[in-house]
């Protein structure tokens, strides 16, 4: 009996299809098949995550404001584009505002 997390395959597939090519071979790679699930340890998993992870609202803000922030650096002799607490809010909005966090599992606070 395997003692390694399982999911289901079909997961996998619907996922790929909001990833960039090669998620779903690069996933099941990592480990092994059987039936319909993939076992795969939770360190495998985690890492094809944050490989092919589309980021959240953080992430999107932070291409957004990025280039504006290194303009104004630029004119202004300032160091915005380096700021720590903007990197903090992005990781923040990125847990509280992630594609793949489901409503009900949203922190009680990211909806307010």
């Amino acid at each position: 009996m395997n003692h390694q997390p399982r999911i289901l395959l079909s997961a996998i597939r619907e996922t790929a299809k909001e990833r960039p090519a090669g998620y779903y071979e690069d996933y099941v790679s990592r480990g092994t098949i059987q039936g319909e699930y993939l076992y795969i340890s939770i360190e495998a998993a985690k890492e094809v995550a944050k490989m092919y992870h589309p980021g959240g609202l953080g992430s999107y803000a932070e291409k957004v404001f990025k280039p504006v922030a290194r303009m104004i650096d630029s004119v202004a002799g300032t160091d915005l584009e380096n700021c720590q607490e903007c990197d903090e809010t992005k990781k923040d909005w990125n847990k509280k505002w992630s594609p793949d966090v489901p409503p009900e599992e949203l922190p009680s606070d990211a909806l307010a």
